[in-house]
C-alpha cells in the first residue's frame, strides 16, 4: 500500500491532483480493471497470465476484464478475461497491512510496445527518492467519475517514521507500507492497486546501481605503472589489468542497463535508455549529442559514450577529492531518474507540434 501525504499538515489526502497525462505508451505495464466495463481499479502486468493489484479490489469482483496497452478508458488497448483472484494471506483490511494480490487472466497477455511486464522488488524506497504513481483515480474532490487519460504524479518517498509524525494518530504505519509526499496531489477513489514506480526504473535497479557506485568510488590518487609520474585514468588507458576490477551490468532488460567498469583511480558509467519508438530513438540521440558537445560544463561527463549506450560518465579521483562522493552518486540516480520523463515530454511536445502544422496544412484542402 502507497500512502500518500499532500501537505505537512493534512492527514491523508486522497485525489491524484496536479497530476500530467501521460504520453502513449509510457507506462506499458499499466493495467485498467472493469467489473460490466468500468474502470474501479488499476494494476501491473507482472508476466503474461498475472497482474498484481490491491485486494481491496476484490470486493467489486462481478464480470471483471483487465485491460491493457491504453491510456484512455473509452477507447483502445486489449481486453482480458480475469479468472481468479488472490490475497496476500496475512492482508489486514482494517490496517491494510500486506495490502497485495494477484489477479489470473484466463489467457496469455500479448506483450507489444505498449504493453510490458513490470518486475518486482523487496525493497523500500530510501528518503527522497522520487516515486511515480499512475492511474485513472478522481482528479479533484467532486468528481465522480475517474478521468478518461492516464495521470501520472511524482511524489516523494519518506521514512515511516516522519510519515507517522505527519499523519499523527489519523493512521498508524506499518512496515509494509511506502509513504510518499506531494504537495496539494495524491491518489484517490479508483487508484487502488495501481503501481508505484521509481520513475519508470524498477527500484531495484536503481538501489543497485547507488550501492555498487559508492563502493567503485574508493578511488586514489595512484600514478601509472607505465609513464612516471603521471596519473591516467586506469579505467580508460587499461595499461594494467591488476589495477581494474570486474565490470558491472545492471540490467532490466536488453534496452535499459547501466554498465560500470570501476579501477584503482577512475570509475566509468555508461547508461541505456528506454528507446520504444522511433521518435523516442531520434529525441534520445539528438539529447545526448546535445549534453556531450557541452560535456565541460558537466564536469563528469565523457565526450563520447560506449559503444553499444547512449551515454557515459567519467570519475576520477580528482573528482572524488573536489566533491562530495555522495553527491557524484545522486547526480547518476537522478540522471537515470529524470531522463526518460525528459523524452517522454519532448516526445509529447514533438507530437502537439506535430499536429498543429498537420491541421494547418489540411486547411488548404
Amino acid at each position: 500500500m502507497v500512502l500518500l501525504l499532500g501537505n505537512p499538515t493534512a492527514a491523508l489526502d486522497k485525489r491524484i491532483v496536479n497530476g500530467k497525462t501521460a504520453s502513449d505508451g509510457q507506462y506499458p505495464y499499466q493495467v485498467s480493471l472493469r467489473s460490466n466495463g468500468l474502470h474501479f481499479c488499476g494494476g501491473s502486468i507482472l508476466n503474461t497470465y498475472w497482474i498484481l493489484t490491491s485486494p481491496t479490489c476484490f470486493a467489486q469482483f462481478i464480470d471483471v476484464t483487465a485491460v491493457v496497452g491504453t491510456n484512455t478508458l473509452n477507447s483502445g488497448g486489449s481486453t482480458y478475461h480475469v479468472a481468479s483472484y488472490i490475497a496476500h494471506p496475512l492482508f489486514n483490511p482494517n490496517s491494510l497491512s500486506y495490502a497485495a494480490g494477484l489477479l489470473n487472466t484466463t489467457t496469455s497477455i500479448a506483450y507489444s510496445i505498449k504493453v510490458q511486464p513490470i518486475a518486482l522488488t523487496p525493497l523500500l524506497p530510501i528518503d527522497g527518492a522520487i516515486v511515480v504513481i499512475s492511474g485513472w483515480g478522481l482528479n479533484h474532490s467532486t468528481s465522480k467519475f475517474p478521468v478518461n487519460e492516464l495521470q501520472a504524479l511524482n511524489t516523494t518517498a519518506i521514512n515511516t517514521t516522519e510519515c507517522q509524525r505527519r499523519l499523527s494518530s489519523t493512521s498508524a504505519i506499518t512496515s509494509t507500507q511506502i509513504c510518499t509526499f506531494a504537495e496539494q496531489a495524491g491518489a484517490c477513489v479508483f487508484d487502488h492497486g495501481n503501481p508505484v514506480t521509481v520513475c519508470n526504473i524498477q527500484y531495484a535497479i536503481v538501489v543497485a546501481v547507488r550501492h555498487t557506485l559508492t563502493a567503485a568510488m574508493c578511488l586514489d590518487n595512484f600514478s601509472s605503472q607505465v609513464v612516471e609520474r603521471h596519473n591516467k585514468p586506469e579505467v580508460e588507458v587499461r595499461s594494467s589489468k591488476e589495477l581494474l576490477l570486474t565490470p558491472v551490468i545492471i540490467s532490466r532488460n536488453e534496452k535499459e542497463k547501466v554498465f560500470i567498469e570501476a579501477s584503482v583511480n577512475s570509475v566509468r558509467i555508461s547508461i541505456a535508455v528506454k528507446q520504444a519508438d522511433e521518435i523516442e530513438k531520434i529525441l534520445c540521440k539528438k539529447f545526448m549529442r546535445f549534453m556531450m558537445m557541452r560535456a565541460e560544463n558537466f564536469i563528469v561527463l565523457r565526450r563520447k559514450p560506449v559503444e553499444g549506450y547512449d551515454i557515459s560518465f567519467l570519475i576520477t579521483n580528482f573528482h572524488t577529492e573536489q566533491m562530495y562522493k555522495h553527491k557524484l552518486v545522486d547526480f547518476v540516480i537522478h540522471f537515470m531518474e529524470e531522463i526518460d520523463k525528459e523524452i517522454s515530454e519532448m516526445k509529447l511536445a514533438v507530437n502537439a507540434r506535430a499536429r498543429i502544422v498537420s491541421e494547418e496544412f489540411l486547411k488548404r484542402f
